[in-house]
């Protein structure tokens, strides 16, 4: 950080996990790549199949829309809809 690398530490704690770190420093000077963060981390929580942190991720990346669509994409209708239901009507 010292050294104004501040992009290059953020991926290095994406590329290890651990995003609590990368959010840190993005909100103290990169503001604008805090959606980045929380897209990827929704990312490795699909990969995980834990759809409810995935869910919150990709709310405060400002982009809900990827929940539905993987929903739809893997035949998970049911959760699907019960999504567009609670954080994106404008879907159904």
């Amino acid at each position: 950080v010292k050294a104004g690398q501040i992009m290059e530490v953020i991926q290095m704690y994406e590329y290890i996990s651990d995003f609590n770190n990368a959010l840190r420093i993005a909100r103290q000077h990169a503001t604008d790549y805090i959606p980045t963060i929380y897209n990827n981390q929704g990312k490795i929580y699909l990969e995980k199949k834990d759809y409810q942190k995935a869910e919150m991720c990709f709310k405060n990346a400002n982009k809900p829309e990827l929940m539905p669509n993987f929903y739809m994409q893997n035949n998970m209708f049911e959760e699907a809809l019960a999504f567009c239901r609670k954080h994106y009507p404008v879907l159904i």
